[in-house]
């Protein structure tokens, strides 16, 4: 995982939800909430430079999108921003 090279345990966990299609968060802050935190970190770290695309323009443009679904998929990153940012300021 390019965004938390130094994290074994993220990267790990990353993995692991890719394998099982999916990252429950609601099991994994209560297994190890601090690890939970680390991945919401990176979660938006990434989601940001999508947004941004200055680091990562292949991030904020998807081949094969037309201009609607564009929007629709930069909008759906800011949506998720927006859950991470609450997320945070709750725990």
């Amino acid at each position: 995982m390019r965004s938390c090279p130094n994290d074994d345990a993220v990267a790990y966990k990353m993995q692991q939800a890719i394998a099982l299609d999916g990252l429950h968060f609601d099991l994994l802050y209560k297994e190890d909430k601090e690890l939970a935190n680390r991945i919401t970190n990176v979660m938006k770290d990434v989601a940001s430079a999508t947004v941004e695309g200055k680091d990562t323009p292949a991030l904020k443009w998807k081949d094969g999108l037309d201009e609607d679904a564009q929007r629709m998929y930069l909008e759906s990153i800011n949506d998720l921003l927006k859950l991470i940012s609450d997320e945070l300021h709750e725990s």
